[in-house]
């Protein structure tokens, strides 16, 4: 039986890309996200990288362009279809291998496989069980490598149940960090966990990973003024405005998500 986070992530398949394209936020939110991953690109061509929660293939099949093999994971059979069939289109000469599994439940990966795995598009914050995935991060990841992730930021989650009144949803989200995903029907509903920066250290601390950056993205309020970013000279001094903000402390608390990078640490 499929669980609600799949049946959600199935739904909207055929629609997630458009939805991602057409706001220039977005567009944006991408751009910061690309910048990020190439910083911490292997340096070996052809070196191992996973795309965890891969959805339609983002980052994999970028990854995939420049020359890196590319294991594809996602719960959505839906979405893995259409990595499936835009890595044929986009990177037919790739090497690329697709894996249906929750990010939390690796087993059919081998131990220390990869140089670099990403988790982007918050799957972490989707999972049921989020510390058991970072370990399973740091498990199939060789030492040395690098993990890239987002996740929700709790702090700018508050608001939403402060515009609502809900006080009973905050409590809860004040306690334990856990909110709901949103969807419109209501067997599509799944729990999700929105992170305090502190807490998503700790996490990958505790999991045998040393943190290298912890970033809010985006740390403007871009979302709320997305029209701003529709002029090219705007977008551009809003961008550099970002980029210079987005690792100071008292922004990290503003940001939509949160994005850390962290180094699996050598076996000792």
């Amino acid at each position: 039986m499929k669980r609600s986070n799949q049946r959600y992530h199935d739904r909207v398949a055929p629609i997630y890309d458009q939805v991602y394209e057409r706001s220039p936020y977005w567009r944006v939110y991408r751009e910061l996200t690309w910048r990020q991953i190439r910083r911490w690109l292997p340096r070996t061509a052809g070196a191992p990288v996973a795309d965890l929660g891969c959805g339609t293939g983002e980052w994999g099949l970028r990854c995939l362009a420049s020359g890196y093999a590319v294991t594809f994971v996602d719960l959505s059979e839906e979405m893995l279809s259409r990595a499936r069939d835009r890595a044929e289109r986009e990177a037919p000469r790739g090497t690329a291998s697709f894996v249906r599994a929750d990010v939390a439940d690796l087993g059919a990966i081998a131990t220390g496989t990869f140089a670099l795995a990403i988790a982007q598009g918050d799957p972490l914050s989707f999972t049921e069980k989020p510390r058991r995935a970072v370990s399973e991060m740091r498990r199939i990841l060789a030492p040395g490598g690098i993990a890239i992730a987002s996740v929700d930021n709790r702090c700018a989650a508050y608001e939403h149940y402060l515009e609502r009144g809900d006080l009973d949803g905050l409590k809860k989200l004040h306690r334990t960090g856990t909110t709901e995903w949103l969807a419109r029907r209501a067997d599509e509903r799944f729990p999700t966990h929105a992170f305090l920066p502190s807490e998503l250290r700790k996490l990958f601390e505790g999991s045998g990973f040393e943190v290298l950056d912890l970033a809010g993205k985006t740390a403007l309020d871009l979302r709320r003024h997305a029209a701003l970013l529709e002029d090219e000279a705007a977008r551009r001094a809003l961008l550099a405005i970002e980029l210079e903000c987005r690792r100071e402390p008292a922004f990290l608390g503003r940001a939509s998500h949160l994005e850390i990078v962290a180094r699996a640490a050598e076996v000792k």
